[in-house]
């Protein structure tokens, strides 16, 4: 994981089904790993360091997430992300195409906000995973 990016990650809002955890969760409990607690699935995009906090926020609120069924977090670079669960990242191999972090950077670049364009904003994404409670992170990755 970058940690001179800034990190945009989205979850489903509190009281929202998420769907994609609980399809992980199964999965993760047919192969032997019995979570205690919910597993949530997040999808997350790594900004340019240089960009400012309140342009990161107008990007994050009015391109990538969707306010009614998504919660956002900023995470500035260099900055450790305190949710209380363990997460897992799940990020493409160098090389391998990212067409929704390719959508992602051309849709900034339309934004029109000062300083930005297609070519100086590169977006990556990534899926993350979050489990409440103890987790045997060994077998977690195992599993």
């Amino acid at each position: 994981m970058q940690r001179q990016a800034w990190r945009v990650e989205l979850e489903p809002a509190s009281g929202r089904s998420d769907p994609l955890g609980e399809a992980a969760l199964r999965s993760l409990s047919a192969r032997g790993l019995a979570l205690k607690g919910p597993l949530r699935s997040g999808r997350g995009f790594l900004l340019p360091a240089s960009l400012e906090r309140a342009t990161v926020a107008i990007i994050a609120t009015r391109l990538l997430a969707d306010a009614v069924n998504e919660s956002v977090r900023l995470i500035a670079p260099e900055e450790t992300a305190e949710t209380g669960a363990q997460t897992l990242i799940v990020r493409r191999m160098s090389g391998v195409s990212d067409p929704e972090a390719q959508t992602a950077s051309r849709a900034i670049g339309l934004l029109d906000l000062p300083g930005i364009s297609i070519d100086t904003c590169k977006v990556e994404s990534y899926r993350c995973y979050r489990a409440e409670g103890a987790v045997d992170g060994q077998a977690f990755l195992q599993a």
